[in-house]
């Protein structure tokens, strides 16, 4: 994205960094989970959830999950899971 408008990856990332508040890692880490949060409403295996989210396996996601919420997502699924 950088080169498409023409800046240093290392200027974009500082421009996001001011404007947003946020890295880019930590803002797509928090994009990631705002995602998985709404796919475990729905009750989608965890092992899909973290497909989706672009997560190499669901012991990578468990652990951002849990380092961003607080909880595990079985738990969040528990708690926050639509019944079907």
């Amino acid at each position: 994205m950088a080169t498409h408008i023409n800046l240093s990856v290392r200027h974009l990332n500082r421009i996001f960094q001011q404007e947003m508040g946020v890295s880019t890692g930590e803002w797509l880490e928090q994009a990631r989970i705002s995602r998985a949060r709404e796919l475990l409403i729905e009750q989608l295996p965890i092992k899909a959830v973290a497909t989706s989210c672009g997560y190499s396996s669901s012991d990578v996601m468990r652990r951002a999950f849990k380092k961003i919420t607080g909880m595990s997502p079985a738990t969040y699924q528990k708690i926050y899971g639509v019944t079907k």
